[in-house]
């Protein structure tokens, strides 16, 4: 690109002319047209999405497993459960069997619809809701702002292709 043609201050000017001339060097260092660079460029891209969307079914899986565990736990002795909810919990606004048992429910029933990657981003936010109260009122640890951002990864990408929200959600709402 030359300086007359340019429409821009004569400092872009110049930047453009030198970046041209890299790229031309680059080309002619390497033997490689830009085309063929952009065609490894789109390629190595494609793999890599096909990864993100084993990603996405591996955190799906792992966050589902953790708070399935949890619900588990919960229903296998339900006098503790209430116990640690009354004394060790000690969640407010709402009553302790209330909570221990919305608890167990979001906790059993949740990691179930991220297995399946059915309703994920819906299925997502009762454990963000979870985890926040777990964090701000029993104690700060961690792993919960792991378990936070795992969860805010699925709500903002969704549950990626190898899901039930892909192939029976999706284009059904695309129909309706």
């Amino acid at each position: 690109m030359k300086y007359q043609k340019c429409n821009l201050k004569r400092e872009f000017c110049n930047v453009f002319d030198k970046t041209g001339e890299i790229l031309r060097l680059l080309d002619s260092l390497r033997g490689l047209k830009l085309n063929q660079v952009y065609r490894i460029y789109i390629q190595t891209n494609e793999l890599l999405i096909q990864f993100t969307n084993i990603a996405v079914l591996l955190i799906r899986f792992w966050v589902a497993k953790i708070f399935l565990f949890a619900g588990l736990t919960k229903i296998d002795n339900w006098d503790s459960t209430l116990m640690l909810f009354e004394y060790e919990y000690a969640v407010p606004f709402i009553p302790v069997a209330m909570a221990a048992f919305l608890a167990t429910f979001f906790e059993l029933v949740m990691p179930i619809l991220l297995f399946a990657g059915l309703f994920t981003r819906l299925a997502t936010v009762p454990l963000l809701v979870i985890t926040a109260v777990i964090e701000f009122t029993y104690g700060s640890f961690p792993e919960h702002v792991y378990w936070a951002l795992l969860l805010g990864l699925l709500v903002t990408f969704g549950a990626g292709r190898y899901s039930a929200d892909h192939y029976v959600v999706d284009p059904w709402l695309s129909r309706h």
